[in-house]
């Protein structure tokens, strides 16, 4: 079966993996040979890669080649042994006739002429952006899996990025690097984050790092005490920053004007982190350049570590992040939500903190570091070991399927409010400052949180969907048939957690899928039962204590009435007695008015 082949294959590359166990500067060191050793083709023709094949195996021998479809048409990667090649295969190409002087000879050419061959291509093609049919084929593939941990393997192999894109991303870097070698001598361009940390995916724009040294571009102004040196005489900057800026800038300008496919370049330069932005067409690639960004580069090391040091370890991550892009938990654009890197972090902290941890916590890893490891950047400790086979082998035996459940068990329970997580220490600390709802800490500059942008309502939505998560898991979470019978393949599993199913109240179903209809919804509204039945029991428990609250009431109503009547009583006699008194004491002030009257009436007569 197609699935099995699939799950083996995948199965396999891990395997290797976790055997090889290739150090993070080998695998940069090796990528970027392959790139500088490679060339990128525009060819016209249909038919004529066998042609382009042939003409470049005059000046060297290919090691590899494959084509893609750019916008401009159809294009060929052609690898040669070594770099010598290529300097005699560009020693043969003319510039263009409208062209006769260019600043520098780039690697990226175009072929045409010569006979149109329709034989077998020694190509590979660049793999499309999977559409309706692929989903619903890769989720059939899912649902013919024998456990969840084969379906996540099956996931990563078709999530990853393929060994073609990492090329093409290298090879920019190298076009990059090689154009503006002119301006800048001995600078390096290389590519980090998702392009080189194992975690990437198709269709992910490509961060490039410019490392320039001092004597060759713009330099930030320092002075110390006692400190006497020749320097060369170049153009300075007010700080550091500043001097980045400056870099950029110029750097921008020289790849829209000198280099050939870069467009849509903008200078994004008073951002936190300055960077220039690019659109490679050549390619079809998003480029991101920045400079004075040590730090970011070993925070790619340090996951390329975490992803190679236990095969478990990719498989979560993808399947986590691909779950959350169906839930609506990430976005490709920015805003108060979790980001691919904050997840990636959540799930390896997870697996840090497992009774027997998957992975260990970076101050473990920088105990292991010997003296090549020890950096600082800016005074910011990034030293952890490089080297993979001295980390000690996890004995942690839970299988992938057991930790994608205690993973959302997990976070469904934590305690955000009150705690921080720290993977440098491999656990939670009280929060400094509350105002922030998910605070995850940087690995290496401590004092920043990683995901201060995440909002209360968008942290909520997190929780809940792993609420429900544990839900389909706990109800859907295995086969409920045999795949060897003829009867439909009915989601289960990852299958049915990767679904979006939930309803809303602008589309209706999120998900138009046959499968889903047609298998999912039965389960859907038994929850809907089971959430009316929960609610009918909380209602009618609620009429129970509002009755014995009414009967309470009525008590207490009662006594204070007896207690309301017996007070107007009292009150009754005691204000009939004020009653008396007072007439009394009326009558007698009468009779001694009257008898003063009667007094002053004889005076008078008597007088």
């Amino acid at each position: 079966m197609c699935s099995s082949k699939a799950r083996k294959a995948a199965k396999n590359n891990a395997e290797e993996t976790q055997k090889v166990k290739k150090p993070f500067s080998d695998m940069m060191r090796q990528r970027r040979q392959e790139a500088f050793n490679s060339i990128l083709v525009r060819v016209g023709d249909h038919g004529i890669e066998k042609t382009l094949l042939d003409y470049c195996s005059q000046h060297g021998r290919v090691k590899n080649s494959f084509t893609y479809n750019g916008e401009q048409g159809k294009y060929a990667v052609v690898q040669y042994e070594d770099s010598s090649s290529v300097q005699e295969l560009l020693k043969k190409a003319k510039p263009p006739k409208s062209q006769t002087k260019m600043p520098f000879r780039s690697r990226l050419l175009n072929f045409s002429g010569g006979n149109a061959s329709n034989g077998k291509k020694n190509s590979v093609k660049k793999p499309t952006n999977t559409g309706r049919e692929l989903q619903s084929t890769f989720i059939k593939k899912l649902c013919a899996s024998q456990s969840i941990g084969d379906q996540m393997m099956v996931l990563l192999e078709e999530q990853e990025m393929p060994s073609e894109d990492i090329h093409l991303r290298f090879l920019v870097c190298s076009l990059v690097e090689e154009a503006v070698d002119k301006i800048a001598p001995d600078c390096i361009v290389y590519p980090f984050g998702s392009s080189a940390n194992s975690f990437g995916k198709v269709g992910t724009d490509v961060d490039m790092y410019l490392e320039i040294s001092a004597e060759n571009g713009v330099i930030p102004r320092k002075t110390g005490k006692n400190k006497f040196q020749m320097v060369f005489d170049t153009k300075s900057a007010s700080s550091e920053r500043a001097a980045t800026q400056q870099t950029l800038a110029t750097m921008a300008t020289y790849l829209r004007d000198f280099v050939p496919h870069c467009v849509n370049v903008y200078k994004i330069l008073e951002a936190r982190c300055p960077i220039v932005k690019f659109y490679h067409q050549a390619t079809g690639l998003q480029c991101d350049l920045s400079s004075n960004n040590r730090i970011a580069t070993k925070s790619t090391e340090l996951l390329y570590l975490y992803g190679n040091h236990d095969l478990r370890v990719r498989p979560l991550v993808y399947t986590v992040r691909h779950w959350a892009r169906i839930n609506g938990i990430t976005s490709s654009s920015p805003g108060p939500w979790i980001t691919n890197f904050g997840l990636t972090l959540l799930v390896i902290y997870f697996l840090q903190t497992r009774n027997n941890p998957v992975v260990p916590s970076v101050n473990f890893l920088r105990d292991l570091a010997d003296k090549n490891d020890k950096l600082k950047v800016d005074d910011v400790d990034c030293t952890f070991v490089s080297d993979l086979n001295k980390i000690p082998s996890s004995k942690n035996k839970e299988s992938l399927g057991d930790l994608l459940y205690e993973f959302f068990v997990f976070y469904s329970k934590f305690d955000f409010q009150r705690y921080a997580m720290s993977l440098r220490r491999g656990h939670q600390f009280n929060k400094l400052e509350l105002g922030h709802p998910l605070h995850i800490e940087n690995p290496f500059e401590t004092e920043l949180n990683v995901t201060r942008n995440v909002s209360h309502d968008h942290l909520s939505r997190l929780v809940t969907r792993m609420q429900e998560a544990l839900w389909v898991l706990d109800h859907n979470g295995s086969q409920s048939h045999s795949v060897e019978n003829n009867d439909a393949l009915q989601p289960w599993g990852l299958a049915s957690l990767l679904m979006d199913i939930r309803p809303t109240k602008k589309k209706g179903w999120r998900s138009s899928s046959v499968l889903l209809n047609e298998y999912l919804s039965p389960i859907f509204q038994s929850l809907e039962v089971s959430k009316t039945k929960s609610k009918a029991a909380d209602v009618k428990s609620r009429t129970t204590t509002n009755s014995e609250v009414k009967d309470h009431r009525s008590e207490v109503k009662d006594q204070r009435s007896g207690v309301s009547e017996r007070s107007i009583t009292n009150n009754n006699s005691k204000t009939q007695t004020d009653h008396s008194a007072t007439q009394d004491n009326t009558g007698q002030m009468k009779l001694i008015s009257k008898k003063k009257k009667l007094n002053i009436a004889r005076d008078e007569r008597s007088g």
